[in-house]
């Protein structure tokens, strides 16, 4: 033991860190389930290792960019609006664009 937490033999440390790993949360949740149950040397870093090179993770972790689309210029003001809901700091916003003004 090292405090509450259980010294982790050479030979488990891959079961470990597979199970720790179960959930795909990322490399911060695995860290904090980790110091709550189990240790040993260089466990922190055996983790961001197993999170960079899980093949879900890259998949979800990839966050591809959509292109821009050019819209046409309306004739007048209120042709075309676009809106959007967002949430800041706790506040609902609508947010509304003129395409005339931008």
């Amino acid at each position: 033991m090292k405090g509450n937490r259980l010294v982790v033999p050479l030979s488990m440390r891959i079961g470990v860190l597979e199970r720790l790993h179960d959930a795909h949360q990322g490399i911060t949740k695995c860290r904090e389930r980790a110091k709550a149950s189990v240790w040993w040397p260089g466990l922190s870093q055996q983790l961001d290792e197993v999170v960079k090179k899980c093949p879900t993770c890259i998949k979800e972790r990839i966050n591809l960019a959509e292109p821009v689309i050019p819209s046409e210029l309306p004739d007048r003001p209120s042709q075309k609006v676009a809106a959007d809901l967002f949430e800041l700091k706790g506040h609902p916003y609508l947010l509304v664009i003129d395409y005339f003004s931008r």
